[in-house]
């Protein structure tokens, strides 16, 4: 499973250099055949709607070109619910953490299972 660039958006880091770097890291591993599981990052408004656009197809964009699964948002179930968020908002705490792995478990066997 790839889950990158939720610092790349954090910072504003241009999205094409996030694209490389992701598209790099994905290359890498479809030469060492290592089957993946994209997950992508949701840029957030006060970044104005042409960085969150860009952001937002990114990982789409990925997944159809390296034809792979992509997880929209990894954090999805957690996110907005201060039960299972840290008090920054932006990271699951432990409770959350489980509440995600468990709703990745069903995704990670399914493309996982010729393994």
């Amino acid at each position: 499973m790839l889950a990158l660039g939720g610092n790349d958006v954090l910072r504003g880091i241009p999205p094409e250099l996030t694209r490389e770097n992701l598209a790099a890291m994905l290359e890498l591993l479809k030469t060492r055949d290592i089957p993946v599981v994209l997950s992508a990052v949701q840029a957030p408004e006060n970044l104005g709607a042409e960085y969150e656009n860009t952001i937002n197809s990114l990982y789409p964009k990925l997944a159809k070109t390296y034809d792979i699964p992509l997880i929209p948002f990894l954090i999805a179930p957690t996110y907005g619910n201060p039960a299972l968020m840290q008090a920054d908002g932006i990271h699951p705490n432990a409770e959350g953490v489980k509440v995600i792995a468990k709703s990745l478990l069903p995704i990670l066997l399914k493309h996982t299972s010729t393994l």
